[in-house]
């Protein structure tokens, strides 16, 4: 039996912000660069749990000369293409050149991007999909760091008051 391609998910990151009104809605009052840092804060979180390496892909809005990559953490980068091409084209490209390496998993709401990816093998996951999983997600990570913080608290009181004072000692070097 072969061993399974490693995932990449490859998102559309400014048809993301369009779809995701809390985005939306920080682009307009403070612009797009606080949106990108809004979504890729949520992003490295989400990959973080989900243990999914991604590419968030920027349009060269304004830009000249080659895309360049930004690693944000070792599952998510972020590349803004080169100016003149669009987010589509790359994403695009990386499904033509990765499809028998990678199991690729595209973010997109435009239906003809979509169709175009399901040619190479990608699965097609839309912008509202990603925005209810990363939603879900991070609410599943609070809740466990919540019972962590609760059996942490619990453990706390269940120490003698003598060893909880030489613990004390140990750690102020009393």
């Amino acid at each position: 039996m072969p061993s399974p391609l490693i995932p990449l998910m490859l998102v559309d990151a400014y048809n993301v912000i369009g779809k995701w009104g809390e985005l939306e809605r920080i682009k307009n009052r403070h612009g797009l660069a606080a949106a990108r840092t809004e979504l890729t804060e949520r992003m490295a979180n989400y990959c973080a749990v989900e243990n999914l390496p991604t590419e968030l892909v920027f349009d060269a809005y304004g830009r000249t000369g080659a895309g360049t990559y930004e690693p944000i953490t070792n599952l998510v980068t972020l590349y803004y293409t080169a100016g003149g091409q669009t987010a589509d084209t790359y994403i695009e490209r990386q499904c033509s050149e990765l499809r028998h390496q990678r199991r690729l998993i595209v973010v997109t709401s435009d239906r003809v991007e979509g169709w175009t990816v399901k040619g190479y093998g990608a699965e097609l996951r839309t912008a509202e999909a990603l925005i209810s999983d990363v939603c879900g997600g991070l609410g599943k990570m609070r809740a466990r760091l919540q019972s962590k913080t609760t059996s942490a608290n619990n453990l706390a009181g269940r120490i003698k008051a003598s060893d909880r004072e030489q613990l004390n000692r140990l750690r102020y070097g009393i």
